[in-house]
């Protein structure tokens, strides 16, 4: 494709890889944290491409699942800017 072509397919694409990459690097750095022992229960949630949510959960019990969900949602909701 010629340089002063624009493609909005082109843009899209590497949107979409950009993505993919700041999903995988988060998980990269979960996993060292995990390796390194910082990380001792996990619980966490994804929204699949069918708009499906996934919740997976590496904990004591069911109350701790619970506990992380409750707490991930509070730093969510505090650190949102009302204007994003």
């Amino acid at each position: 494709m010629s340089d002063n072509v624009f493609s909005f397919a082109q843009v899209e694409s590497k949107h979409k890889e950009a993505e993919k990459q700041n999903l995988l690097d988060t998980v990269e750095e979960v996993r060292k944290k995990i390796e390194d022992g910082e990380i001792t229960e996990l619980v966490f949630s994804c929204l699949t491409t069918d708009g499906d949510v996934d919740i997976n959960a590496s904990v004591k019990n069911r109350l701790s699942a619970i506990a992380l969900l409750e707490a991930g949602k509070m730093i969510l909701f505090r650190d949102v800017n009302p204007e994003e």
